[in-house]
């Protein structure tokens, strides 16, 4: 379910792409600020389903033991999408520019994050208890937190907000968000 979302917002690299190609500094940021806007709007959607999560399963007639199981672990990943959604907006600042080291670079520090979590949370260590499959999705909403609070720190540096005014543009752009769904829905 987080894929349609993800992929729309992810979008975002394709219209900093082109706003970068054409010069346009100016729009860059406008679309970026309106992936994050999606996302939450998403994010809402996604929370809003998760609520339905045990129905969806029980539909699906699994046993009881994996039924519990994966209703947890989809309500608690529904309810912490934005963070996923938001994080490929801001990405796209980068992507767009073709600063993919960048990208790696947050993406790896996302990647170790949630491993060590995994380790902790699942497993119950250093005083923690032991969650389970609960703990591999808490571990990964923390770490696509962390993930997001580099990108959008990234994102509002100084040389950033002066060179593509990324806190300027902040405002919601009802005709850019709507280019970006516009766009992005068939994309996700």
């Amino acid at each position: 379910l987080v894929c349609l979302f993800h992929a729309t917002a992810e979008y975002t690299a394709t219209f900093v792409a082109q706003y970068n190609g054409a010069g346009r500094k100016d729009r860059i940021a406008c679309i970026v600020w309106q992936g994050f806007y999606f996302s939450i709007g998403a994010g809402v959607v996604l929370f809003l389903i998760s609520m339905i999560g045990k129905s969806l399963f029980d539909w699906v007639g699994h046993s009881e033991e994996i039924r519990v199981l994966e209703t947890s672990y989809f309500v608690i990943m529904c309810r912490g999408s934005f963070f996923v959604i938001a994080t490929v907006a801001f990405l796209g600042f980068f992507i767009g520019r073709g600063k993919t080291g960048i990208v790696w670079t947050v993406n790896m520090i996302g990647l170790i994050v949630n491993a060590v979590l995994d380790y902790i949370l699942i497993f119950g260590k250093y005083g923690l208890p032991e969650m389970g499959i609960n703990g591999a999705a808490f571990a990964s909403i923390a770490a696509q937190a962390l993930v997001l609070l580099i990108c959008l720190t990234l994102f509002l540096r100084k040389s950033f907000r002066q060179e593509y005014a990324t806190w300027a543009n902040r405002t919601l752009d009802i005709p850019s968000l709507k280019r970006l769904m516009k766009y992005g829905f068939p994309n996700g």
